[in-house]
């Protein structure tokens, strides 16, 4: 019987062990990722409604001064097709236009993206988020 006991005290505890490290990772993760990350991702899923699955490419950065920055890019058939004129080309402000949510942050970066520029987006010297079309390098 005591085998038994010390048996099942060997199956029971990784599982106890292997949840609750999977609890403190999640936690720390969760409490890594910033109110602009968040809101990066959900521009995101807005800005991928309007081209195909796969053609916009998010890259995090700081700027120098200590802002978070997310680029949004084109790649694939997009690309190709903003590179080619497909979309409407119009004039942007180069100097950041202020947005506040996925929905009009998205039509920033959807803007910049058809004129076959990069979107550079931002927390830093706008209200909420500043949008900045930037020529690809």
């Amino acid at each position: 019987m005591k085998a038994y006991k010390v048996l099942s005290l060997f199956l029971v505890f990784p599982f106890f062990a292997l949840s609750c490290s999977d609890a403190n990772e999640e936690e720390i993760i969760t409490d890594v990722e910033s109110d602009f990350t968040v809101e990066s991702f959900n521009i995101y899923e807005e800005v991928s409604t309007y081209y195909p699955k796969g053609d916009v490419v998010m890259t995090f950065s700081k700027s120098e001064e200590g802002f978070e920055t997310v680029k949004y890019s084109l790649t694939g058939e997009s690309l190709k097709m903003a590179q080619l004129g497909q979309f409407a080309k119009t004039e942007f402000s180069k100097s950041g236009d202020e947005c506040s949510g996925p929905m009009s942050c998205g039509r920033l970066i959807k803007n910049c993206l058809d004129n076959g520029q990069d979107a550079l987006i931002s927390n830093g010297t706008c209200a909420t988020y500043c949008v900045t079309c930037k020529d690809p390098q």
